[in-house]
């Protein structure tokens, strides 16, 4: 008996105890499905405030809602035009848009000065085929980020300036991006610095110009100069600091038209270095006066035709070095002049599977 009462006084006590927490349970189950009901409701309520924002305007300030087609100035969540022919100008920080477009469909121009920040998830240039954009970037703290991708010239006329110490960084980013587009990007200044954390093409799949010059710096992964069939890619470094750091490979010529030419003191570094790489392709590097940097092996004329010259002073270096690599391929190399010089820490091969020629003069080693 007694046991049979110490059974039914925990029986009791249990039922006690689970008739005690199903009001809690359901208290909490409540509380979770109107958690969620809010987050969906504030989800929808921030799609519902997404709107396309135009600039209407001739110049002046990103600040001033009057400037805007909505009256508002634009949020985070707005994706937002300057396709009017007018100017937007922003000269203090706090600038902010969704998808952020300069030459949508028209002409627009952006301009960001005396340390004025410009935010965005996208960016674009010179958007469609009809447009024609162009973006300045000028003085120490002047910023325009982006959290993914931005393209000077993506299907239509890009212009990008950066300059005495003004920042533009991104994902993925394109000069020339679709067939037809043209786009062009200037970093000039010590200071000035366009940043990719991940690839740069140049000449995508139309025709793509970078120019870094007189301290300018521009550093990505893997860079690709005239990347697709078709697309002419043209790079220029030059003058003292100049740079330009690929932290992965460097292409001239992947699949179309590369030309890179490293002057007056300006310096590129990259892994592995292919000039001419797939069969159609036609890549040409001069280095005058100046270094080029590879960590890896070069390959002049990979599958293509590669062209490569060493001269006033220029300095090249890699591991295995190869002209003429692949069958089919051409390569040249010519080093010449005084101080000129060509430095191979492994083997060199001149026409391995390809037809390869080296002509060594005047000085050049």
């Amino acid at each position: 008996m007694l046991l049979r009462d110490r059974t039914s006084s925990k029986s009791n006590t249990r039922l006690h105890a689970e008739s005690t927490l199903r009001p809690r349970k359901n208290r909490l189950v409540r509380a979770v499905a109107m958690a969620c009901l809010s987050t969906s409701l504030l989800l929808l309520s921030q799609e519902a405030r997404a709107i396309d924002t135009f600039w209407n305007a001739a110049t002046g300030d990103w600040f001033d809602g009057a400037n805007w087609n909505t009256l508002n100035i634009p949020t985070g969540a707005d994706n937002t035009f300057i396709d009017n022919g007018g100017t937007a100008q922003v000269a203090v920080p706090g600038a902010v848009a969704a998808d952020l477009r300069i030459g949508s469909t028209a002409t627009g121009f952006l301009v960001i000065t005396n340390g004025g920040t410009v935010s965005s998830s996208t960016g674009g240039i010179g958007d469609d085929a009809s447009g024609s954009g162009d973006v300045t970037v000028t003085g120490t703290g002047s910023t325009w980020t982006n959290s993914s991708f931005m393209n000077v010239g993506r299907a239509g006329t890009g212009t990008l300036l950066i300059e005495d110490g003004g920042a533009v960084s991104y994902v993925n980013g394109a000069i020339g991006d679709v067939a037809g587009s043209d786009g062009e990007a200037t970093v000039t200044g010590t200071g000035s610095t366009w940043t990719n954390s991940n690839t740069l093409f140049i000449g995508g799949f139309g025709t793509g110009e970078l120019t870094v010059a007189d301290g300018g710096a521009v550093s990505n992964t893997l860079g690709r100069i005239g990347n697709s069939v078709g697309s002419t890619g043209t790079v220029t470094v030059t003058g003292a600091g100049s740079t330009w750091t690929n932290s992965a490979d460097l292409v001239v010529g992947q699949s179309g038209t590369g030309t890179l030419t490293i002057a007056a003191g300006g310096a590129v570094s990259n892994s592995v270095g292919f000039i001419g790489r797939f069969a159609g392709s036609d890549g040409t590097v001069t280095v005058d006066n100046a270094t080029w940097t590879n960590n890896g092996v070069l390959l002049v004329g990979r599958e293509g035709t590669g062209t490569l010259t060493i001269e006033n002073g220029g300095t090249v270096g890699n591991t295995l070095g190869s002209i003429g690599f692949g069958s089919g391929s051409t390569g040249t190399v010519t080093v010449t002049d005084a101080g000129s010089s060509w430095t191979n820490s492994a083997d060199l091969y001149v026409g391995d599977a390809g037809t390869g020629a080296l002509t060594v003069a005047a000085g050049g080693a």
